[in-house]
């Protein structure tokens, strides 16, 4: 390798995408806490952030700017707050320049179809949408600033997601603990794009600082009224998180799943917000509209192939746990043919 293609290399390097690799137990290795987030979901779970490199020569600008970039793809883009006015976790080993700026966006994935599985486990899994996002607008940076640094993250990320959304100008902290948006409720996804550009640059790209203020919802006790195991105030309890679970349910726990006809995830306190339209608006993404999960049985689940299976979010766990929880709740043919 010449010194040029070493000094390439290190030039590609700066531009990179993160999105949630999340790992049973048994596969974690030096992995962070962080939240998940989905649909009706909040779960503490031990994942990993995997780096990875874009991909590029895919989808062009095609003249646009960045803002309108990210926007093609469905996406509500939020002001910038510089990195060190964002908020962060606690730890986090992700390294970011400290005189970066980044953007929120939030992408919308409710079909208006119905589902046995919460919104977000029965459309194609998010974190592949997310990368498309980060993929694009890589080649758009590094064709047009290729000595800025880039770095898009979605679920898990160095910084507070839904506290940053907010902050940037893209909806209301819900008591939920996730944010409401005036058209979609909660059925986002979160993202961020940390730019290495001056606001000059950012201006021209067609971004708007952020006030940084987080705004709340009016606290009416709707979503921690409608949660059926006291999820709201203890996230540890939350419904999502038991059908979530490898190995053993209890005895409650597998009454819960059978009383809610809880199959994965639960979308119980944002149908519960006022700022819920009956229904909610539809995304109109084709990406999730595009092979998206009806009435799904046990049977459905095992006849998958690997490759189909691991379309959905559901897949970072073995299908055994999906299959369990639909027995439990009664959607499995054979069990029905018996009776």
């Amino acid at each position: 390798m010449t010194a040029a293609d070493t000094d390439r290399s290190k030039k590609k390097r700066r531009h990179s995408f993160a999105v949630c690799m999340i790992a049973g137990a048994g596969d974690c290795r030096e992995y962070g806490e962080a939240d998940f987030r989905g649909g009706g979901n909040l779960c503490r779970l031990w994942c990993g952030l995997q780096g990875m490199r874009f991909a590029h020569g895919r989808r062009k600008g095609n003249g646009m700017n960045a803002k309108e970039l990210i926007s093609s793809f469905g996406a509500r883009v939020g002001g910038y707050l510089p990195v060190s006015c964002a908020p962060r976790v606690p730890v986090s080993r992700t390294e970011i320049p400290g005189d970066a700026f980044v953007v929120a966006f939030s992408v919308p994935y409710f079909t208006n179809a119905e589902s046995n599985l919460a919104a977000f486990a029965a459309v194609p899994d998010y974190h592949a949408y997310a990368k498309q996002i980060g993929e694009a607008l890589g080649d758009y940076i590094s064709g047009k600033y290729p000595e800025s640094y880039l770095r898009v993250f979605a679920d898990v990320s160095p910084f507070l997601e839904t506290q940053l959304s907010c902050a940037c100008g893209l909806g209301v902290l819900g008591d939920h603990g996730m944010i409401i948006d005036e058209e979609y409720s909660s059925f986002v996804f979160l993202g961020e794009a940390v730019f290495g550009l001056g606001e000059e640059q950012l201006a021209a790209e067609g971004f708007s600082p952020a006030d940084g203020v987080i705004r709340y919802c009016e606290h009416c006790g709707q979503c921690r009224r409608a949660c059926p195991t006291g999820g709201i105030d203890d996230k540890m309890k939350c419904l999502s998180s038991v059908t979530q679970k490898k190995g053993d349910l209890s005895d409650e726990e597998r009454a819960l799943l059978k009383e809610n006809l809880a199959v994965w995830g639960c979308d119980r306190c944002i149908l519960a917000c006022p700022h819920t339209k009956k229904p909610p608006r539809g995304s109109g993404i084709p990406y999730f509209s595009k092979d998206r999960l009806g009435t799904v049985f046990a049977e459905d689940i095992l006849g998958m192939s690997d490759e189909e299976y691991k379309r959905y979010s559901f897949s970072w766990r073995k299908r055994e746990v999906l299959v369990r929880n639909l027995r439990i709740c009664g959607y499995c043919r054979e069990d029905r043919e018996k009776r």
